[in-house]
């Protein structure tokens, strides 16, 4: 005999409904991180226009900006020199 499960799925409420930013420690904005970075940026931009409260990214990199970085990652010229995590 085969029987269908009911599919069910558990949200937390604060996940739905949020009174406070969901809160992500993100390490490393190098060539991996400064893509999830853009990927937090965008999720943050499409929770706070639904009415969420959105999300607060804490970057930890203690890297600095070479010119290396330029085209494979998401930092400008002018940021050369600068800590990835200020940038």
């Amino acid at each position: 005999m085969k029987t269908d499960k009911i599919k069910v799925h558990f949200t937390d409420n604060d996940l739905i409904a949020p009174t406070n930013p969901i809160e992500v420690n993100l390490i490393g904005a190098g060539g991996t991180g400064s893509k999830v970075l853009t990927a937090l940026v965008e999720m943050n931009y499409s929770l706070n226009e639904l009415g969420h409260a959105g999300i607060a990214v804490r970057l930890w990199d203690d890297d600095i900006v070479t010119d290396a970085n330029l085209g494979r990652q998401r930092f400008a010229e002018c940021e050369v020199g600068l800590y990835k995590s200020v940038a």
